[in-house]
């Protein structure tokens, strides 16, 4: 769970919430509410608090990775998270913007080398 993480890696460094605070920029009493669950780190808060930690977000965040949904693409659903995206901070779109790139690339480059695969198939 993301607020036990939190206190874990805080107190593992001996650091008290003012401590944390003034290293991440953060509020000690925003801190606390993130410790106790009663908020949770979203975006910049998420890379302050890393940083101050000297972890990564993935550290932060868990163990588990992105789960995946069964079934077949939702139209519907893409689009609202489209238009929840667009109401983010510039810094949080930026963000996502390189992800989305990053991940069209990267899947472009397999569908050309898959297709390469293919047609080096044919060739034999």
């Amino acid at each position: 769970m993301l607020s036990k993480k939190i206190k874990n890696l805080r107190e593992s460094k001996h650091y008290s919430l003012r401590d944390l605070g003034e290293k991440s920029g953060l509020a000690f009493n925003t801190i606390a509410k993130y410790e106790r669950g009663d908020a949770v780190p979203r975006g910049r808060s998420m890379e302050k608090l890393a940083v101050a930690l000297g972890v990564t977000i993935n550290d932060l965040t868990g163990d588990s990775p992105i789960r995946l949904t069964d079934g077949p693409f939702d139209a519907k659903k893409f689009e609202r998270s489209l238009s929840e995206a667009r109401l983010l901070d510039e810094d949080t779109k930026t963000l996502l913007n390189v992800i989305i790139e990053e991940f069209v690339e990267k899947k472009k480059l397999k569908d050309f080398y898959s297709g390469l695969g293919e047609l080096s198939k044919k060739l034999v």
